[in-house]
């Protein structure tokens, strides 16, 4: 051990020397490495930056070229943005209107206080009325013209915690206009329709009074005069029947004037009650439990008393009528009512055909009235609950309708 330390002894004073060699290059590595992570951070920034210029860009590009206006306001309501959709609807440009207070650009005075009693409230609460989609808002445009707009209001917090009302306008006002012309048409027809019924109800009711004062005056039974007379009142039964079932059809309207829950068991009930209470066949009609529905209800029953009706009606009379009212979920959202009867199978040619107006197929028993238009009725109603009604032959034999409605 001496002899060792005798050795090492003159390489002592080297020793401080080769640590601080060492520590030099120690910090030279870290320094070397700081600067790499602040080359990868200053990338990464860059990255992120060049990402978040290209995703506004690509807003930006959507935003210009949608056909809707887009409108976003601060949280005092002053316009911070204005599309190109928003000038060519509205009037103004862009440079014109930033910074303006949009209620008072757009809306009448008391649209314009409430709209700005609206921003209060948001402002002060971060909820109120004025989020969400509000339908057909009179706006005015530069020119005067009063416009009808549909409006989709959200709003948006930056990273700094400042809000803005974001909004989407669609020009609706052609669209409203169409429809009110449809509804004073409608209004028109409807009022048509009511006085050509009573005008052609009272020469009908004319020939029938005397039709039956005839068949009082013929005798004895059995003569030709006689069966004429029943022709002629049966003609017009026949022709005040036809009114009644227009004036249904056109009374089905182009839009529905309810949507609301209908429980579809106890209406499909109350139906097959009263068709049972107005017939003496032999009948054996079961209803299954049916899910509830949304729509018109007295719509809806009219639809189903249709149906139940026919099948009482077009089942042989050599036969029970046999008639099950079930259904079937046929999508999300969706569901299927059928009405299966045991009558006649109807041809395949027919299975459209008879949803027309006045058209009963070429099967029909030209013994058993109608004037075939119930069907085309139905259809309708279906339809305007966004349904329809289609028909198909039943395994075995027999007929059943089935109903698409909305759940």
């Amino acid at each position: 051990m001496a002899l060792l330390a005798s050795l090492l002894g003159p390489l002592r004073p080297l020793v401080p020397l080769v640590s601080r060699r060492d520590s030099r290059a120690d910090s030279r590595a870290d320094a070397d490495e700081a600067r790499a992570e602040t080359h990868v951070a200053v990338r990464d920034r860059e990255v992120a930056v060049s990402a978040r210029l290209e995703a506004e860009a690509a807003t930006r590009r959507v935003i210009d070229q949608s056909p809707d206006a887009y409108v976003s306001v601060d949280e005092q309501g002053g316009l911070t943005e204005w599309n190109p959709a928003a000038e060519e609807i509205f009037g103004w440009t862009r440079d014109e209107v930033l910074g303006l207070d949009v209620g008072e650009l757009l809306l009448s005075s008391a649209r314009a206080d409430l709209h700005r009693r609206q921003v209060a409230d948001f402002r002060a609460t971060r909820t109120s009325t004025i989020i969400g989609r509000h339908p057909d808002v009179p706006m005015s445009a530069r020119d005067g013209r009063l416009l009808r707009i549909d409006c989709v209001v959200w709003s948006v917090a930056d990273e700094h915690g400042r809000t803005s009302l974001h909004t989407f306008m669609t020009d609706v006002t052609d669209r409203q206009a169409a429809a009110d012309d449809l509804r004073r048409a409608d209004d028109d027809l409807s009022t048509f329709s009511a006085a050509m019924a009573h005008d052609l109800r009272v020469p009908l009711t004319v020939i029938k009074g005397y039709a039956e004062l005839l068949a009082h005056e013929v005798e004895p039974e059995g003569l030709p005069s006689t069966d004429w007379v029943e022709r002629l009142d049966a003609a017009a039964d026949r022709g005040v029947a036809l009114i009644d079932d227009i004036l249904r059809y056109l009374g089905v309207g182009r839009v529905l004037a309810t949507r609301e829950p209908v429980d579809l068991t106890t209406l499909v009930e109350q139906v097959v009650a009263e068709h049972l209470g107005a017939t003496d066949r032999d009948t054996d009609i079961r209803v299954e439990p049916l899910p509830p529905v949304t729509g018109d209800e007295r719509l809806l029953s009219q639809l189903f008393g249709n149906l139940v009706g026919n099948a009482l009606k077009y089942v042989p009379a050599d036969r029970r009528v046999e008639v099950v009212v079930d259904a079937v979920v046929d999508a999300p959202g969706c569901v299927v009512v059928r009405v299966a009867d045991n009558g006649d199978t109807l041809d395949a040619d027919d299975r459209d055909r008879i949803f027309s107006m006045f058209d009963r197929g070429s099967s029909a028993d030209p013994a058993v009235a109608g004037s075939g238009v119930g069907l085309a009725v139905s259809r309708r109603i279906a339809e305007l609950h966004g349904g329809d009604v289609t028909v198909e032959a039943v395994p075995g034999g027999g007929t059943r309708f089935c109903v698409r409605l909305s759940a």
